[in-house]
């Protein structure tokens, strides 16, 4: 080390005028913007002011998209007393606090907003259509469980094999996002325990979807029989909708198990199995969402 420390001493006239030079392309790259951070010797210098830092929300702007209502919304409007700008600000806020929704598309998508209202929203590119804007009496820990929820559904919809053409599903991969499904719909049971119907449990959740038939099938003592149909009749319509929708992404998901291990054995082509496996994602990727927007019901 000495010895370099050494040479710089003795050369300094030669290494003053690049020393000059970097320090000008420095200045020029922070000045335009392009430059925003450097990592010296493990020391992150960061160049934003408070100025620059602010700039995304700025650049981000819902007055610079093209916004419509639809004929539900402006029904809703009408029933709840609030104006569209009153809306579109409301949006505007929670994008602005959560700027990755500037950065995502969005499909029907419910957005928790200030003040207690849920708008359901597609946003394309800079097109933005409000489809309905619904009352809600979330209290602050639903609301965060349900923000909790809409993270992890939002990564779902996020994964490299929806927005990448001709995407290869390596093994990995689809074992990352097949856990990453299980976990949102185990938040999605727990939210619907704390929160929707108090109490709701597994004997509860599958006597609320298998029908008076096929319980015949599989209870022979007819005492238990009959306390399967008496949990049945108490089950409310919503414990139905949700158990159907929750057993149904499950099924989609037990698909992709068979899918693989039949690749593994030459069963089935990798191009089979990655059509198949994207189908049953997919499908239950459409069932959690029904599920999402039956929480946010009221």
């Amino acid at each position: 080390m000495q010895p370099y420390v050494d040479f710089m001493i003795a050369h300094w006239y030669i290494l003053l005028p690049i020393a000059l030079v970097i320090v000008l392309i420095l200045g020029i790259l922070i000045k335009r913007g392009r430059l925003e951070s450097l990592d010296l010797f493990g020391i992150k210098i960061n160049f934003s002011n408070g100025e620059k830092i602010l700039s995304p929300f700025r650049d981000n702007d819902l007055k610079k998209y093209q916004i419509q209502f639809t004929k539900t919304a402006l029904g809703n409007l009408s029933t709840l007393g609030i104006t569209e700008d009153k809306v579109i600000d409301l949006i505007d806020k929670e994008f602005t606090h959560h700027v990755n929704y500037f950065k995502w598309d969005l499909q029907d998508y419910p957005l928790p907003v200030q003040q207690n209202y849920i708008v359901v929203l597609d946003k394309t590119g800079k097109s933005l259509t409000i489809r309905a804007v619904k009352s809600s009496n979330l209290n602050e820990a639903q609301l965060a469980s349900i923000n909790n929820l809409l993270a992890d559904y939002r990564r779902l919809s996020r994964y490299q094999y929806r927005t990448t053409p001709n995407y290869i599903l390596r093994p990995e991969a689809i074992k990352e996002i097949y856990q990453s499904h299980r976990g949102v719909i185990q938040t999605l049971y727990k939210h619907y325990s704390l929160y929707k119907e108090p109490g709701f449990n597994s004997d509860h959740f599958y006597v609320s979807y298998i029908g008076y038939e096929q319980i015949i099938g599989i209870v022979t003592d007819l005492s238990q029989l009959a306390e399967f149909q008496e949990k049945k009749e108490k089950s409310l319509p919503s414990d139905k909708v949700f158990a159907h929708n929750i057993i149904a992404a499950i099924k989609s998901l037990q698909s992709i198990e068979k899918l693989s291990v039949d690749q593994e054995n030459g069963l089935i082509s990798s191009e089979v199995a990655d059509r198949e496996i994207v189908l049953a994602l997919e499908t239950s990727l459409q069932y959690i969402h029904k599920t999402v927007n039956l929480l946010l019901a009221d």
